[in-house]
Protein backbone atom coordinates (compact mmCIF):
# COMPACT_ATOMS: atom_id res chain seq x y z
CA UNK A 1 0.00 0.00 0.00
CA UNK A 2 1.45 3.37 -0.96
CA UNK A 3 -1.03 5.67 0.79
CA UNK A 4 0.68 7.15 3.85
CA UNK A 5 -2.63 8.38 5.26
CA UNK A 6 -4.70 5.23 5.61
CA UNK A 7 -7.37 5.21 8.31
CA UNK A 8 -8.32 2.01 10.09
CA UNK A 9 -12.01 1.89 11.08
CA UNK A 10 -12.78 -0.87 13.58
CA UNK A 11 -16.50 -1.37 14.09
CA UNK A 12 -18.83 -4.34 13.68
CA UNK A 13 -21.50 -2.12 12.06
CA UNK A 14 -20.99 -2.01 8.27
CA UNK A 15 -23.36 0.97 8.01
CA UNK A 16 -21.18 2.97 10.40
CA UNK A 17 -18.08 1.95 8.42
CA UNK A 18 -19.73 3.21 5.20
CA UNK A 19 -20.78 6.50 6.82
CA UNK A 20 -17.23 7.12 8.03
CA UNK A 21 -15.83 6.36 4.57
CA UNK A 22 -18.04 9.15 3.16
CA UNK A 23 -16.68 11.87 5.46
CA UNK A 24 -15.22 14.64 3.26
CA UNK A 25 -12.09 14.86 5.44
CA UNK A 26 -11.28 11.32 4.28
CA UNK A 27 -11.67 12.01 0.57
CA UNK A 28 -8.70 10.44 -1.21
CA UNK A 29 -7.67 8.51 1.90
CA UNK A 30 -7.47 4.74 1.97
CA UNK A 31 -10.03 3.35 4.42
CA UNK A 32 -9.28 -0.03 5.97
CA UNK A 33 -12.33 -1.54 7.67
CA UNK A 34 -12.28 -4.24 10.31
CA UNK A 35 -15.32 -5.99 11.77
CA UNK A 36 -13.58 -6.93 15.03
CA UNK A 37 -10.27 -6.75 16.83
CA UNK A 38 -8.82 -9.88 15.27
CA UNK A 39 -9.39 -8.55 11.75
CA UNK A 40 -8.00 -5.17 12.85
CA UNK A 41 -4.77 -6.78 14.06
CA UNK A 42 -4.36 -8.57 10.72
CA UNK A 43 -4.82 -5.27 8.88
CA UNK A 44 -2.34 -3.58 11.21
CA UNK A 45 0.23 -6.31 10.61
CA UNK A 46 -0.09 -5.83 6.86
CA UNK A 47 -0.31 -2.01 6.82
CA UNK A 48 1.20 -0.61 10.03
CA UNK A 49 3.56 1.82 8.31
CA UNK A 50 0.69 3.37 6.33
CA UNK A 51 -1.98 3.80 9.01
CA UNK A 52 -2.20 7.41 10.16
CA UNK A 53 -5.31 7.13 12.36
CA UNK A 54 -7.37 4.46 14.10
CA UNK A 55 -11.10 4.84 14.82
CA UNK A 56 -12.38 2.07 17.08
CA UNK A 57 -15.54 0.94 18.80
CA UNK A 58 -15.37 -0.89 22.13
CA UNK A 59 -18.24 -3.39 21.73
CA UNK A 60 -17.26 -5.91 19.06
CA UNK A 61 -17.30 -9.68 18.72
CA UNK A 62 -14.21 -11.83 19.24
CA UNK A 63 -11.54 -9.35 20.39
CA UNK A 64 -13.32 -6.33 21.83
CA UNK A 65 -12.07 -2.75 22.02
CA UNK A 66 -10.61 -3.08 25.52
CA UNK A 67 -8.62 -6.17 24.54
CA UNK A 68 -7.57 -4.38 21.36
CA UNK A 69 -6.28 -1.38 23.31
CA UNK A 70 -4.23 -3.78 25.47
CA UNK A 71 -2.73 -5.28 22.32
CA UNK A 72 -2.03 -1.81 20.87
CA UNK A 73 -0.10 -1.04 24.05
CA UNK A 74 1.83 -4.31 23.86
CA UNK A 75 2.82 -3.42 20.31
CA UNK A 76 3.90 0.10 21.29
CA UNK A 77 1.68 1.69 18.68
CA UNK A 78 2.03 5.42 18.10
CA UNK A 79 -0.86 6.15 15.73
CA UNK A 80 -3.55 8.45 17.11
CA UNK A 81 -6.68 6.63 18.26
CA UNK A 82 -10.27 7.85 18.48
CA UNK A 83 -12.74 5.77 20.49
CA UNK A 84 -16.30 5.91 19.13
CA UNK A 85 -18.68 3.90 21.27
CA UNK A 86 -22.15 3.61 22.71
CA UNK A 87 -20.64 2.00 25.82
CA UNK A 88 -21.40 3.45 29.21
CA UNK A 89 -19.21 6.48 29.97
CA UNK A 90 -17.47 4.60 32.81
CA UNK A 91 -16.41 1.86 30.35
CA UNK A 92 -15.08 4.48 27.93
CA UNK A 93 -13.16 6.19 30.76
CA UNK A 94 -11.64 2.82 31.71
CA UNK A 95 -10.54 2.32 28.09
CA UNK A 96 -9.02 5.82 28.05
CA UNK A 97 -7.17 5.12 31.32
CA UNK A 98 -5.88 1.81 30.03
CA UNK A 99 -4.69 3.53 26.85
CA UNK A 100 -2.98 6.27 28.84
CA UNK A 101 -1.17 3.78 31.06
CA UNK A 102 -0.10 1.97 27.86
CA UNK A 103 1.21 5.28 26.47
CA UNK A 104 -1.21 5.26 23.57
CA UNK A 105 -2.24 8.47 21.83
CA UNK A 106 -6.01 8.58 22.36
CA UNK A 107 -7.06 11.89 20.87
CA UNK A 108 -10.73 11.71 21.87
CA UNK A 109 -13.69 9.53 22.63
CA UNK A 110 -17.03 10.23 21.01
CA UNK A 111 -20.40 8.76 21.98
CA UNK A 112 -22.67 6.99 19.51
CA UNK A 113 -24.67 8.13 17.77
CA UNK A 114 -21.69 10.20 16.72
CA UNK A 115 -21.84 13.86 15.76
CA UNK A 116 -20.44 13.62 12.22
CA UNK A 117 -19.35 17.27 12.15
CA UNK A 118 -17.33 16.76 15.34
CA UNK A 119 -15.86 13.53 13.97
CA UNK A 120 -14.93 15.21 10.69
CA UNK A 121 -13.16 18.05 12.53
CA UNK A 122 -11.35 15.56 14.72
CA UNK A 123 -10.20 13.58 11.68
CA UNK A 124 -9.00 16.79 10.02
CA UNK A 125 -6.92 17.61 13.08
CA UNK A 126 -5.49 14.11 13.36
CA UNK A 127 -4.57 13.92 9.68
CA UNK A 128 -3.38 17.51 9.58
CA UNK A 129 -5.55 18.68 6.75
CA UNK A 130 -8.79 20.49 6.13
CA UNK A 131 -11.95 18.76 4.97
CA UNK A 132 -13.31 19.69 1.60
CA UNK A 133 -16.87 20.94 1.49
CA UNK A 134 -19.35 18.21 0.65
Amino acid sequence: MSDQHAVLVIDDDPIFQAIVADIPALSGTTILSAYDGRQALRLLDANSDNIALILTDLHMPDINGIELILEFGNRGMRQPIVIISSADRSVVRSAETLASVSRLDVRASLPKPVDMVALSRLIEGCLGRRAREA
